[in-house]
């Protein structure tokens, strides 16, 4: 056998593992995504388990994961279940931290001295949404100055 085709033999073996790579990542996206319960009814184990998760102050993202359904299925499930029972629909979801005097007078400062969102809402510990909606309330302005 010529060194040649010793060569393409052995580029043809090499591509077929990375298809047999790609086919197995594949398989195992479809066996753990959300398809295997997409138009199923919930079970009583299930909601139980999400509105325990949602209580513990888990993201809709990992519920969703966990429960093997997508994150709009479990948000619509969450608001119907809120809607007709008033002690969940009283829990806070999401980031319980409101914002204090301190807080509101240090984004203002660190805003005035032209730190940019990203550095602000990681001194602050939030997101850049957080900061500007509430830079907005502060300061009756849509941008923060180093924005502008």
């Amino acid at each position: 056998m010529s060194l040649e085709l010793k060569e393409l033999i052995e580029q043809e073996i090499e591509r077929r593992k990375k298809d047999i790579r790609k086919l197995r990542e594949i398989v195992f996206i479809v066996d753990n995504s959300s398809i295997k319960k997409r138009y199923s009814f919930w079970t009583k184990e299930e909601i139980n388990k999400m509105i325990e998760m949602y209580k513990n102050g888990e993201p809709i993202k990992k519920i969703a994961e966990e429960l093997g359904r997508t994150e709009g299925t479990v948000s619509m499930r969450l608001s119907q279940i809120k809607r007709s029972n008033p002690k969940i629909a009283s829990i806070r979801f999401g980031n319980t931290n409101r914002w204090s005097k301190k807080d509101e007078e240090r984004l203002l400062k660190l805003a005035k001295e032209g730190k940019n969102i990203k550095g602000i809402a990681k001194t602050l510990g939030r997101t850049e949404h957080s900061i500007r909606m509430k830079y907005y309330k502060l300061a009756n302005s849509t941008k923060l100055p180093c924005e502008k």
